[in-house]
């Protein structure tokens, strides 16, 4: 509205005329063009805050750092497992106990640093390949065979997350953690003989054309921070005279961030959300122990953090809330394109295939989740076509995750991704 007073006043060539006109519209339409503005951005405000954004709270981290490198007093990075930082005390001894008992032998984990497309072509190769290698005793050198395996130790964590998100009723999203995909684990794969005195002291391989690739004492690290906590009160019974409500006061607790109940095992049949209390209703009637996880939001969103945070648009919220989805490339560039960590990732354009025409340069990041009502061999492929700003190690992680979080919406499509 001011840029149009402005221009019909440069349109004036009389300047008392014009000088007078300005006066009247400072005086008097000014004002009332600054309260209108206001009143629309608080109606704006208000119709935001109306659909509330609890998904927010739960957004999810993601980060990998050397264990020399790891900072236990990080404000919301935590270990994905407890025992990467952990000093492996007696781990010679260990091995040494597994190799007299003819158990299983594991000599621990490695990181390869490299694209998804190598990956997928080392470990293709890596079913029947063997590493040579030594270990070193306090009687001689035994020369030893090792074998590389997936570990697949961390996407179990993200099943038992996607299970406790259910328990508590939270919709779920694509955990964006693209370094666990690329741990390896180191198994021994000969006899080895020892003697009960005999005493380890060292280990080595040689990974040959992997040496480039291998990182040791990688830890990937994320924003949930597992703690205990204890009923506020004694619990009370439900509405149903069946049940008892137990309920945690989060007064003292970090109101940013979302928090979790781990049932392990606990009987619970519902879980309901205050803004100062968690209420968990379960058959137990005794004072219990809970186990929590707190999903601790970082005060200050940084470009480089990875994570599967989104962009709070009205829009956005409100598509979630109604849950409705609109077929069309729009809905689906809105929902890739609301992600933060995936500015370098453009999506090109999608087509509908058949299975034998798909090119797939992308993996799935909710494996566990089934489709019990499709066949997937029935399914045609909606094929995803990315560009990039800058080709890195996780570019391809990055598709992997976009296309997963896709597949959520599109469930009656194989969706799969590949870079133009």
């Amino acid at each position: 509205m001011e840029k149009l007073f402005q221009d019909r006043l440069k349109k004036i060539d009389n300047l008392e005329d014009r000088k007078l006109l300005k006066d009247i519209l400072n005086g008097v339409f000014s004002g009332l063009v600054k309260h209108t503005q206001s009143e629309l951005k608080a109606l704006e405000t208000r119709i935001f805050n109306e659909i509330e954004d609890v998904e927010s709270k739960f957004d999810i981290y993601a980060s990998l750092v050397s264990k020399e490198m790891f900072d236990p007093i990080h404000p919301f990075l935590y270990p994905m497992n407890v025992a990467d930082i952990s000093e492996q005390e007696g781990f010679f001894e260990d091995i040494k106990e597994a190799v007299l008992k003819n158990e299983e032998v594991r000599f621990g984990k490695i990181f390869l640093a490299c694209d998804y497309l190598e990956l997928r072509q080392i470990v293709s190769l890596l079913v029947d390949r063997r590493f040579s290698g030594e270990l070193v005793t306090t009687m001689g050198v035994h020369p030893i065979q090792i074998k590389l395996v997936v570990d697949d130790s961390y996407l179990r964590q993200i099943e038992e997350l996607y299970s406790i998100f259910i328990e508590n009723d939270m919709p779920w999203r694509t955990i964006f953690q693209p370094y666990i995909y690329k741990f390896m684990r180191i198994e021994l794969d000969s006899t080895v003989t020892l003697q009960s005195k005999e005493e380890i002291t060292a280990v080595s391989f040689d990974l040959e054309e992997l040496e480039p690739y291998q990182h040791v004492n990688q830890v990937p690290l994320w924003n949930i921070k597992p703690f205990q906590v204890k009923n506020a009160s004694f619990p009370v019974p439900a509405q149903d005279h069946v049940n008892y409500e137990h309920t945690i006061y989060m007064n003292f607790y970090d109101q940013m961030s979302g928090y979790l109940v781990d049932p392990q095992g606990l009987d619970i049949s519902f879980i309901r959300r205050e803004d100062d209390a968690l209420t968990i209703i379960s058959a137990n009637e005794r004072v219990l122990q809970w186990s929590l996880l707190q999903v601790i939001q970082p005060r200050e969103i940084q470009d480089k953090l990875l994570g599967n945070h989104r962009v709070e648009l009205f829009t956005d919220r409100f598509s979630r809330k109604e849950g409705q989805i609109v077929r069309s490339m729009c809905e689906i560039s809105r929902i890739i394109n609301a992600f933060t960590a995936m500015k370098d990732v453009m999506l090109e354009k999608v087509d509908i295939r058949e299975a034998s025409q798909a090119i797939e340069e992308t993996y799935a990041l909710n494996p566990f989740i089934k489709d019990n009502i499709r066949q997937d061999t029935t399914k045609k492929v909606m094929q995803l076509f990315f560009k990039t700003t800058e080709l890195t190690m996780i570019t391809r992680d990055k598709m992997s995750f976009l296309v997963s979080e896709i597949q959520l919406y599109f469930p009656e499509f194989h969706c799969v991704g590949a870079l133009l």
